[in-house]
């Protein structure tokens, strides 16, 4: 899984979209939501390096917009954003204000 490894075993619900399939694309754009318990949320966020984002973070990532099933809207419901700088671009980890809904952006450079 791109967000952490091994994976929590709550997490459930697993729904991706992907513009590098094969992992070939030089700026990959990949979108994952999924469910996992509140402390293996936690878990996910300490064990996958995940930061608090910043202003401009936040800015940029509420700018991606919401699939309906992946959803960027405003942080102003209770929203946490993370952040780590990975290895093929910038990853962004949303959790919903229950603490048991995420939804991951990486955001190819």
């Amino acid at each position: 899984m791109y967000v952490v490894r091994p994976i929590p075993k709550s997490v459930n619900h697993i729904r991706t979209e992907s513009n590098d399939l094969f992992g070939l694309m030089t700026e990959p754009e990949v979108r994952i939501s999924f469910s996992a318990g509140s402390r293996d949320m936690a878990q996910i966020v300490a064990n996958g390096g995940f930061v608090g984002a910043s202003t401009d973070s936040i800015n940029w990532f509420e700018s991606r917009g919401d699939r309906g099933w992946w959803s960027a809207t405003p942080l102003n419901d209770g929203s946490s954003l993370f952040f780590r700088k990975g290895r093929r671009g910038e990853e962004y980890l949303r959790i919903d204000k229950t603490g048991t809904n995420a939804f991951y952006l990486l955001w190819g450079i």
